[in-house]
């Protein structure tokens, strides 16, 4: 919670920002829509945070949708900063080295805040906006003298600049109110506004903490997220994680597509794992998986992470006919549509993964009939996770999706037809002996050879097993046989598998079954209907 004087504090800087601007005049440029103080990053201390975060529930219950979009910009926004980030990506904290100041002086300086509307240009949490953009644009005093926004005061002299200096809190409150909320909150160092904004957990770096725990605070205080609900799921997820060798690198606020809340967390298998080596997963805030009809799948699903995560890019997966893709951005769980129709949906993104920077996506409208829904254990992303993206690969195969590089989601139903009631198993795509080493050979090319630089990746994942209608101890025999060929070499009891020279040397092989894959996908148009040569 914010301290009693923050209010106050905003006044004062309120009230210096009209004070300059009315000796400023017409030097003075700065006007809604203008966003040059909205590219670049800038550090924040916590109380910034906290005011940001404060604003975001607000912003919550009155514009939901609203929301939900600036968290998505500012978690978009954390995905590109975590990669080169100087500090603890986990917390979003910045490290105070000297080595670390330097580097974030050239750090992300084209990056676009989260909080501001692409379409409208104005800011979305303007009234709860940090100290630096409540003071940027008018002349400015700090230790490298008196600055101003390069798009004003043009034309004017250095005296009549520093007549038009922006005095701020000259009695020091916006440093007593930081340390209180320091005290108070244990919530310490500078951090980044998309790190507030995307629900990162933000404090002291972690310390000491063991597989499976979060020091500190669990998750950011919310409007609609009751502590006890969250405590209790991120307790009796810890205690699963730990035992499935995981561990929870940060608890953050999430929305599902109803305005309803969820936790997110962030697994990997240590504490410092970096962040292309983790794993999102999203529950909603209320969910009891300790049940008994719901533990052991939840188990197997931990642990199964806990083997994914050793590979290279533990999101990336291929299709049977060549492509290598990554899943991401799916906001878990399914809702009922809003269309009216009888399903549940879950919506996410699918990219292609072929070692180039690539922009070919496909944004996914996943579906289950009521029906369908009846036989899955619950409608949570540990439970459907496995069968969405079996499902959508398939669809690929089938060329039922279209690759852009911008356009709409695309719809990928989820039915019976792809369950046995009577084998209590999904069918997705028969596979024979040959097609499951073709499938492994693709699979250990990319993920391991072009994604992986030659490092092992798990070659028995019953998610691929599931996929081709077979058994994880086939694809080790199938992988066993590569290995006799001199196209892999496996290891941990051949569970996984790493890419050979002769595997990369079939690359032209690789790539043109990739064009095809492509190919597949692109829709086919009659021209002559086209041209306008036929009745309709």
């Amino acid at each position: 919670m914010l301290p009693l004087g923050d209010t106050q504090l905003v006044q004062i800087l309120d009230a210096a920002l009209v004070d300059t601007a009315r000796r400023s005049g017409d030097w003075l440029v700065c006007k809604p829509a203008c966003t040059q103080c909205c590219v670049g990053v800038f550090a924040i201390h916590q109380l910034d945070a906290a005011r940001l975060q404060q604003g975001m529930r607000e912003l919550s219950a009155h514009d939901p949708q609203r929301a939900r979009a600036v968290q998505e910009r500012a978690r978009r926004s954390v995905e590109r900063l975590s990669l080169d980030f100087p500090g603890n990506p986990a917390t979003g904290l910045l490290d105070s080295s000297e080595e670390a100041e330097a580097r974030f002086e050239d750090f992300a300086n084209d990056e676009t805040c989260a909080a501001l509307d692409p379409d409208t240009g104005l800011c979305d949490l303007y009234l709860a906006r940090p100290v630096t953009c409540r003071v940027f644009g008018p002349p400015v005093r700090s230790q490298q003298g008196l600055g101003v926004c390069e798009l004003c005061y043009h034309g004017a002299t250095e005296e009549q600049i520093a007549a038009c200096e922006m005095t701020i809190d000259p009695d020091g409150l916006e440093a007593k109110l930081l340390q209180e909320f320091e005290q108070t909150s244990g919530r310490h160092g500078r951090t980044l506004v998309a790190f507030a904004l995307a629900g990162n957990r933000l404090g002291d770096t972690p310390h000491g903490g063991g597989a499976g725990t979060i020091d500190g605070e669990t998750c950011l205080e919310s409007r609609s997220m009751p502590a006890n609900p969250v405590t209790t799921l991120s307790t009796s997820l810890g205690t699963a994680a730990a035992n499935a060798g995981l561990t929870i690198l940060s608890c953050e606020e999430g929305i599902d597509f109803n305005a309803r809340p969820t936790a997110i967390f962030r697994i990997g298998l240590s504490p410092d794992a970096p962040a292309e080596r983790t794993l999102r997963l999203e529950l909603s805030e209320n969910f009891d998986f300790n049940r008994p009809e719901l533990l052991p799948e939840m188990t197997t699903h931990l642990r199964n992470e806990a083997k994914r995560l050793r590979n290279p890019r533990p999101d990336a997966y291929v299709t049977v006919a060549g492509m290598p893709i990554t899943f991401g951005d799916f906001r878990w769980p399914f809702h009922r549509s809003s269309s009216g129709a009888d399903t549940y949906i879950v919506h996410g993104v699918v990219h292609v993964a072929d070692g180039t920077d690539s922009l070919l996506h496909a944004k996914i409208s996943a579906s289950m009939t009521v029906t369908f829904a009846e036989i899955v254990p619950a409608p949570e992303q540990p439970y459907a996770e496995t069968f969405i993206y079996s499902a959508i690969r398939k669809t690929l195969d089938q060329g039922q999706l279209e690759l852009l590089k911008s356009g709409n989601r695309q719809p990928v139903p989820v039915t019976t037809r792809y369950y046995s009631r009577w084998q209590k198993k999904f069918f997705f795509t028969d596979s024979d002996e040959q097609a499951r080493r073709q499938f492994l050979m693709t699979k250990v090319f990319w993920l391991s050879g072009i994604l992986g630089s030659s490092q092992p990746v798990w070659i028995a994942d019953p998610r691929d097993a599931q996929y081709l209608n077979t058994t994880p101890e086939e694809l080790i025999v199938a992988a066993n046989a590569l290995a006799a060929a001199g196209l892999v070499v496996v290891s941990d009891g051949a569970e996984f598998a790493a890419a050979t020279t002769a595997l990369l040397a079939r690359e032209p092989e690789f790539r043109a079954r990739l064009e095809q894959a492509f190919a597949l996908t692109k829709p086919s148009f009659n021209e002559e209907m086209r041209h306008g040569h036929t009745n309709m």
